[in-house]
């Protein structure tokens, strides 16, 4: 009697736990607005389970060096998190994790959000691309950057200089500023390239007006917001943000941390 052995390539892995990698992402994504450390943000065990996942699933993210874990060790009265850095797959009821260096190169552009329905974006690894599917799975969890308002200690607003003004290039599906590269899509990403090419259009101004076609089935503000938080998601270098500008019928972006390298 022959035995079947199941077995799943890392993308199909990579597909299933991406609700795990999107918390983690989002979890980055806030630290890095607020100027904090990385394991300020970090996520407990406990609410990565209660998404639906088991230890398995965090111990692979570990073993394949996709996450950074450890036991929180905070006291009352302590000025920030701190945490005993867990070299094994061993997790505790304290444990706490945080994506790696290695994990945000590997899964740089992940699905989009329910704004980018016919989009899939590809993520560009340093050990291979990933594939991915399009999931509205990610909406209900997802927490409007887009409305956060700015700080001027860590956004600036864009320069009139063209030299100083992020690039899109449309065929590369490629953004990028002084070199270096923002988002790249391996697939199309409808959206998020039409914002894209607005901006790049017009010359980078601070703001466009929603340049997103009519869709009867779709609210409006929520898609032009969704697609907001999509161009803010999983950047390789967080160098802008994007934000909306209060009604919803338009888009701003701003430089992150004051990165003018070409100024």
């Amino acid at each position: 009697m022959s035995v079947r052995v199941a077995k799943q390539t890392t993308e199909q892995i990579i597909v299933k736990l991406r609700p795990i990698i999107s918390s983690l992402l989002e979890a980055r994504d806030y630290a890095l607005q607020s100027g904090c450390e990385l394991w300020e943000f970090a996520i407990h065990i406990q609410e990565l389970i209660a998404l639906g996942f088991s230890e398995s699933d965090l111990r692979w993210l570990a073993h394949q060096r996709f996450v950074e874990h450890g036991r929180e060790i905070t006291e009352d009265g302590d000025g920030e998190r701190k945490f005993r850095p867990t070299k094994n797959l061993s997790f505790s009821q304290d444990t706490c994790f945080v994506i790696s260096d290695f994990g945000v190169a590997q899964t740089c552009s992940l699905p989009n959000e329910p704004g980018d329905t016919t989009s899939v974006a590809g993520p560009i690894g340093v050990a291979g691309p990933i594939a991915d599917v399009a999931s509205d799975s990610l909406a209900d969890d997802t927490v409007d950057q887009s409305s956060a308002p700015p700080s001027s200690e860590c956004e600036q607003e864009p320069k009139s200089n063209g030299a100083s003004l992020p690039q899109w290039d449309a065929e590369t599906r490629e953004l990028s500023f002084s070199g270096r590269v923002i988002k790249q899509f391996k697939w199309r990403a409808a959206n998020q390239e039409i914002v894209l090419n607005a901006f790049q259009e017009e010359g980078w101004p601070s703001v466009v007006d929603d340049p997103l076609p009519p869709n009867d089935e779709q609210d409006p503000k929520r898609r032009l917001q969704d697609t907001i938080k999509s161009l803010n998601r999983n950047q390789c270098n967080a160098l802008l943000r994007f934000h909306g500008n209060g009604t919803g019928q338009a888009v701003r972006w701003k430089f992150v941390n004051g990165d003018r390298s070409s100024s």
